[in-house]
């Protein structure tokens, strides 16, 4: 049984848990979703805060609806746009960090891009 962790929406965590489900090839690309229904049951969740983490990956562009009534479908290309997305995520939370960092000592924008291209060796 899945468990979800205090401090993250469950949606969240429950889209998460999909994505790490495609990842590993457990939910293959291009292969239909399971029901809401069935993620539901099988997390232990209300089957609308499940289709509330379904719309979350529909809105990455991971998943889509190919036709009404049809059913939710794994997109071809969702491994490398879940890799994209959490890439780009880390960066820019790392990159938030180091703003309020940067301004609670003092430094401007200038300042850590000389610091950025130092650390880089110049790139």
């Amino acid at each position: 049984m899945f468990e979800f962790a205090a401090g993250k929406p469950v949606y969240l965590q429950i889209a998460e848990w999909l994505e790490n489900e495609i990842l590993k090839g457990n939910i293959k690309e291009n292969a239909q979703l399971p029901s809401q229904v069935d993620i539901a049951n099988a997390l232990d969740v209300n089957p609308m805060t499940a289709g509330k983490g379904v719309s979350v990956l529909e809105s990455r562009g991971v998943l889509e609806k190919r036709k009404r009534g049809c059913g939710i479908y794994v997109l071809s290309d969702a491994k490398s746009r879940i890799y994209e997305y959490r890439k780009n995520e880390k960066l820019n939370n790392a990159i938030d960090e180091l703003l309020v960092d940067a301004s609670v000592l003092g430094l401007s924008v200038d300042d850590l891009c000389a610091l950025l291209k130092k650390r880089g060796g110049g790139k």
